[in-house]
């Protein structure tokens, strides 16, 4: 029954009450009060853990995201130290919306290599090179490495090896082109125009 804050709220009462509660009913009656003010003690003091990054658990970090950015989306495979790291960023993120940098980091934060380009490639600039289509000043072009950090597994299938050493197999985890579309939206520029080209191993 004893606690801080209803020691607190008891001692503070008259003298006389205090006196006359010799069976400590009226400490039995505070002791509701005074156990809810610990509650909200312990909440003050361990709200700082709950919004740093490092300690911030897996479902207050992502009501945050969706109460005050309007973020909902995470990969199957994003885990809780990947979620840490972007709810870490989510304002960097946001104040280079648009940029060439933001765009390159806000894409590796989902595990993307990519090297954004922002001005035409005219031909004879780089013989192993494509020659891009946009080249008005509102043009972007989005390379994409042919690999990503995002797979967790190498891609498998049933029945690669005979029958009695084929095992079953899961298939790898990535971002599937839709995904790659969807990121692009968010980070977009108004009026912008954004060109993907996946980077082949031949122009490596």
């Amino acid at each position: 029954m004893s606690s801080p804050n209803l020691e607190y709220l008891y001692g503070n009462l008259p003298a006389r009450m205090r006196r006359d509660d010799e069976e400590l009913f009226l400490k039995r009656f505070l002791s509701f009060f005074g156990e809810t003010l610990d509650k909200f003690d312990g909440d003050l003091d361990t709200f700082h853990e709950r919004v740093a990054p490092e300690t911030a658990s897996e479902g207050f970090l992502e009501w945050w995201l969706y109460a005050f950015f309007g973020w909902a989306w995470f990969p199957t495979w994003f885990t809780l130290a990947r979620k840490r790291a972007f709810y870490a960023s989510i304002t960097k993120h946001y104040a280079r919306r648009g940029t060439a940098l933001g765009i390159k980091e806000f894409l590796e934060a989902f595990g993307l290599r990519v090297i954004v380009e922002t001005e035409p490639l005219f031909f004879g600039e780089a013989c192993s090179e494509p020659i891009w289509s946009i080249v008005g000043p509102l043009g972007i072009v989005v390379r994409l490495f042919p690999e990503t950090d995002a797979v967790l597994e190498e891609l498998e299938f049933f029945g690669e090896a005979t029958a009695s050493e084929a095992t079953a197999m899961s298939p790898g985890q990535n971002l599937q082109r839709v995904d790659v579309d969807e990121l692009l939206r968010f980070v977009a520029p108004v009026a912008q125009i954004i060109m993907i080209e996946e980077i082949q191993f031949s122009q490596l």
